[in-house]
């Protein structure tokens, strides 16, 4: 019950905010490389391109942000404003200042966008779309 309610909530959540732009995190010049870009919510740096096979996708990266963000999702549609019904999603593992995920399931040879869905002081922000294709069988 508690699965469903969840993916009714993002549901309504991505179709209320869909995909917006937010910055990726860049590395700083002050020794700890953490410096949030403009925006001030999420900011990530890719550990290495998304792992990408005939059905699945897989991303890790390390994050941060400027509030407490207690719950991410990866968000995957063939559309880019990911419209309920046709998005499918998997929950992020955070391990600050790390978070991994993979989802699987989709179809081969098939152009998709990815995006994340967090929650961030109580508020849902969902990041730009990123396009991708999975390989051939």
């Amino acid at each position: 019950m508690k699965k469903i309610v969840t993916l009714l909530a993002l549901t309504i959540l991505v179709l209320a905010t869909g995909c917006k732009k937010l910055p990726e995190f860049t590395q700083g010049s002050s020794g700890g490389g953490d410096t949030p870009t403009t925006g001030g919510t999420l900011y990530y740096h890719m550990n290495g391109d998304p792992e990408i096979t005939s059905s699945s996708i897989s991303i890790s990266a390390k994050y941060g942000s400027d509030g407490k963000i207690t719950g991410m999702w990866l968000l995957v549609s063939e559309k880019a404003d990911m419209p309920a019904g046709y998005t499918q999603y998997a929950e992020i593992q955070m391990n600050y200042p790390e978070f991994s995920v993979t989802l699987i399931g989709l179809e081969p040879s098939t152009h998709y966008f990815w995006c994340i869905n967090y929650l961030e002081n109580d508020n849902s922000y969902v990041t730009e779309p990123v396009g991708f294709t999975t390989l051939n069988e």
